[in-house]
């Protein structure tokens, strides 16, 4: 993604409730509604961690990584905010070939322009079960498409992986390819459709569930490549060679080839029918929102819910418990705004329409 900014470097009034930098070397990033900041509103930490934990996946990217992240938790279709960083006591613009620095980045979005955040309930109950076979068939056609090879690793016996929950359902993933493909789904799509799955073994697949493996479009690789991030904290996971907690994800041990910072190429001949990079760009918005959290982006959102719905799983589940993905919060808020706006222009075509007949 290019990222063009007509604005000079500004220099904004520090906000009341930021006037130091972190005690510890971190990063704390931080939403805003305006520029400049009104003092009196408070403002939502979203994402904290320590400098060297941020560097560790930004790599040769620099700030364009964090650039991409704020675009994605907070507007993902218009990318209309910029990210400041609070030095020497005020804010100023990053740019993309910006080192990070351990401070604090606000991301602020232009007057008027305002984001909805609701909350969707954990569910405990069971869900349906239905014997439709939809399930069946994408995994036939994702095999197919990626000649039954996994996209990471050699490995035999790949399966089909789903890179939006099957839970969302189909209105919330036409909604996730809107946003983050920046264009309108195409009519029948749905949440069984092969775009939504790849190949994995099923040890990287245990990875992907858990939204601890994410991959990371190469900007301008053509045919379009990925580098692979492992989200997870335990050293055990460094390595894709031999994982004693998982076991052997290569058919040979002894190759032990590193897992994060992998480049790989879809194994698909015909790249049209691959999955588009945006929505590999949602799945790796969950493994840095899991990872990097702020309490506040938890606290905020405690109190307000919705009523629980039972929804139906395939006949190739693992099992009945499916918990919400980590940006469940902001993609359900997103799809009711979107709703909305549907519903008030149609009623604006109407009252146009009764005028012209008067």
């Amino acid at each position: 993604m290019s990222t063009t900014y007509t604005l000079p470097a500004p220099t904004i009034p520090l906000p009341a409730k930021t006037t130091s930098l972190p005690e510890t070397p971190s990063i704390c990033c931080r939403a805003a509604s305006a520029v400049p900041l009104d003092p009196s509103k408070p403002l939502l930490t979203l994402l904290t961690a320590p400098l060297t934990r941020f560097t560790y996946y930004t790599r040769l990217e620099r700030a364009s990584w964090l650039i991409d992240i704020a675009h994605d938790l907070c507007d993902p279709l218009r990318k209309r905010g910029l990210l400041y960083v609070l030095l020497a006591d005020s804010w100023h613009v990053v740019h993309p070939g910006d080192p990070l620095c351990a401070a604090v980045y606000l991301y602020a979005l232009p007057a008027g322009v305002v984001i909805s955040i609701s909350k969707f309930s954990k569910r405990h109950g069971k869900s349906l079960t239905s014997r439709a076979g939809n399930a069946s068939t994408m995994a036939r056609q994702v095999k197919k498409r990626d000649n039954d090879r996994c996209w990471v690793a050699p490995a035999g016996n790949p399966v089909n992986s789903h890179i939006v929950p099957k839970r969302m359902g189909d209105a919330l993933a036409r909604s996730i390819y809107h946003q983050f493909c920046g264009e309108q789904p195409p009519p029948a799509l749905r949440v069984h459709d092969p775009i939504f799955g790849f190949c994995l073994s099923p040890n990287l697949r245990a990875l992907w569930d858990n939204y601890e493996l994410g991959f990371r479009l190469i900007r301008g690789s053509q045919p379009v490549r990925y580098e692979v991030h492992s989200f997870n904290v335990e050293a055990e996971f460094e390595h894709v060679g031999f994982i004693s907690q998982w076991g052997y994800v290569f058919e040979q041990p002894t190759q032990n080839e590193i897992l994060h910072g992998r480049e790989i190429t879809p194994p698909a001949a015909n790249t049209h029918e691959l999955p588009p990079a945006g929505l590999f760009r949602w799945e790796y918005l969950q493994c840095v929102v899991k990872l990097f959290k702020a309490d506040d982006y938890e606290a905020a959102l405690a109190n307000i819910s919705f009523p629980e719905q039972p929804f139906r799983t395939e006949d190739d589940d693992d099992g009945d418990e499916c918990p919400l993905w980590p940006s469940a919060a902001f993609d359900f808020a997103a799809l009711r705004q979107a709703e909305l706006e549907e519903a008030r222009e149609a009623h604006g075509r109407v009252s146009q329409w009764l005028e012209s007949t008067q």
